[in-house]
């Protein structure tokens, strides 16, 4: 299942509705749809924020995959950005001595079995993917 929202904040509310939609009739967890849902959030305000190389529309596929939750996000006409070459926050210093970012992502990884990102003709396609339990 695919559908396309446009690059603004006020979209979560749409992506959201539609990852119930794509999800209904997957078993999956509590604590699985709330990890998905988690990074798509993330994942998705990061292209909004960051993303500033076109206006274009995000795709959001979702898709069931044996016992693999998989879902894309793609951002066209944009520089890369890969979450993946993120450090992960630091944690053990006091917060008002952090560095700004990082720590959705960084939670995104822990609560997800996998994440992807490819590429290639000025699209970022971010995959995320959380195993079902059976």
């Amino acid at each position: 299942m695919k559908r396309e929202f446009k690059k603004e904040i006020a979209s979560l509310d749409a992506v959201f509705t539609f990852l119930v939609e794509a999800m209904d009739g997957v078993s999956v967890s509590a604590e699985g749809t709330y990890a998905v849902n988690l990074a798509v959030e993330e994942f998705f305000t990061n292209m909004v924020k960051y993303g500033k190389g076109s206006q274009n529309d995000i795709a959001v596929s979702v898709d069931h995959e044996g016992a693999r939750l998989v879902v894309r996000l793609v951002d066209r006409g944009v520089d890369p950005f890969d979450p993946a070459s993120i450090s992960d926050a630091d944690t053990s210093i006091p917060l008002e001595e952090r560095r700004i970012g990082g720590l959705g992502i960084q939670l995104a990884r822990n609560m997800l079995d996998e994440i992807r990102y490819s590429y290639a003709n000025r699209a970022s396609t971010i995959t995320i993917i959380k195993n079902l339990e059976q």
